[in-house]
């Protein structure tokens, strides 16, 4: 089976990216696909979400696995075991602190042909720019260690005048 996914960018209006992939791919190569594609920093943590109609994320998909449950799915599923009708939605979060990622639907899925030559995945559709990897609040707050700290920082208790009166209490 081929599998043809469209992937949107909840930032990006101009972006849009269609991908074709066998059902034997796994989802872990729809991840280095996309890394690739985008310009992404292969090394950061991503995860696949599978969602319902209305995009309300239910079933997580990892990169490694996080904890010790040995039920969760990871990235080396094949798709054909996940994907298992079209208009299926994805959510795909690259930048998981900042939860920004892309919308992927499964717009076709049909039967591999003689005439299917091409090496699978392969992108058949790219228009627009990927959005940045990572949100610029987030890059200018990551402390570079070559950096070091800011020596003029303070590190001492802050001023508790604004957690004291009648105004805080009221308000919070």
């Amino acid at each position: 089976m081929i599998y043809r996914f469209v992937l949107l960018s909840g930032e990006q209006d101009d972006f849009l990216r269609e991908i074709e992939m066998e059902g034997a791919n796994t989802l872990f190569q729809l991840h280095a696909a996309i890394q690739e594609n985008c310009g992404f920093d292969p090394e950061e943590l991503a995860s696949f979400y599978l969602c319902n109609e209305h995009w309300e994320k239910e079933t997580e998909i990892t990169l490694i696995p996080f904890d010790d449950d040995t039920q969760a799915d990871l990235m080396q599923s094949p798709i054909d075991r996940l994907i298992t009708h079209k208009k299926q939605k994805l959510i795909y979060l690259f930048d998981m602190f900042a939860q920004r990622g892309f919308f992927i639907e499964t717009i076709d899925i049909r039967e591999k042909t003689d005439e299917d030559t091409e090496s699978l995945p392969r992108w058949t559709r790219q228009l627009g720019e990927a959005p940045l990897q990572f949100d610029e609040f987030y890059d200018e707050t990551i402390i570079n260690p070559e950096e070091g700290y800011d020596e003029d920082f303070d590190f001492e208790e802050p001023d508790n005048d604004f957690y004291e009166g009648d105004d805080f209490e009221e308000k919070y």
